[in-house]
């Protein structure tokens, strides 16, 4: 028996809020870049970040953006380069062609 996926207790208030990170970072590294870096980079990126905010200091200063926001994106990378790199566009592409793995 396939257990349903709870989409609706994702806080979706708290993603787009941090998807604000993802534009930032497009801009300044490219589209796509961080599925070039290692998955332990990411992790270390998003403790500093975390650091960061426990210190005090809640707005990144070159984003101007909540430390959280960027610690939550590169938590989200890292899981992503665990499980398998695929972003949304990547999954749709997959549904139209068929596949059964797609969503």
């Amino acid at each position: 028996m396939k257990t349903r996926r709870r989409f609706d207790l994702i806080p979706w208030t708290a993603i787009r809020e941090a998807s604000h990170i993802l534009d930032f970072g497009a801009v300044k590294h490219g589209i796509g870049t961080w599925k070039e870096i290692p998955t332990e980079d990411h992790l270390d990126c998003a403790m500093s970040h975390i650091g960061y905010w426990l210190d005090g200091q809640k707005l990144d200063p070159e984003s101007g953006r909540s430390h959280l926001q960027h610690a939550l994106i590169r938590l989200l990378f890292a899981v992503a380069l665990e499980i398998g790199n695929n972003t949304i566009a990547e999954l749709i592409e997959r549904a139209r062609k068929g596949s059964p793995e797609a969503l």
